[in-house]
């Protein structure tokens, strides 16, 4: 007689004893909770790999920053830059190993031209392995993309 065969009362009492004595039923709970570990386990290690990857990225453009010769330049540049409200924007780029550093104000301004400039004679004093080539733009309400070249890059004040 098979289980299928006995009568209800008696099936429930057998199934009941089987699945608590059963070892096969325990195991199989024991590798699926383990096997739902694992999951959030992956889960939460490739979340954390994503984060080191991108802390690692931005480690490595700053250290390439630092580690370029022109940032010092570029640095002390930018901080006496900012003490010049009327400069709206620097800009540079390199080409052929020359620092170009086009300055952008609002409108012509000799005085703060002379103050550029100064800037500028510091920078070629102090910087003299470095090759620059400075402009300084009055941006007349046109566009920086029309008057940047396309590689350029802004140096941000803080």
């Amino acid at each position: 007689m098979s289980i299928l065969e006995e009568p209800e009362e008696k099936r429930l009492v057998t199934s009941e004893i089987c699945l608590r004595r059963c070892e096969f039923r325990s195991a199989y709970f024991r590798e699926a909770v383990r096997y739902v570990n694992l999951e959030r386990e992956l889960e939460r290690v490739t979340e954390q790999n994503e984060l080191y990857k991108k802390a690692i990225s931005l480690l490595l453009l700053e250290i390439k920053e630092l580690l370029e010769p022109n940032y010092a330049a570029l640095n002390l540049f930018k901080k006496r830059m900012s003490l010049i409200p009327e400069v709206t924007g620097v800009y540079y780029f390199i080409q052929n190993e020359v620092i170009n550093i086009w300055t952008i104000i609002e409108k012509e301004n000799f005085d703060v031209e002379m103050k550029i400039a100064e800037s500028q004679c510091e920078l070629l004093s102090i910087f003299q392995n470095l090759r620059f080539d400075f402009m300084v733009i009055p941006r007349c309400d046109r566009r920086l993309e029309d008057i940047l070249p396309p590689n350029s890059m802004k140096i941000t004040f803080t």
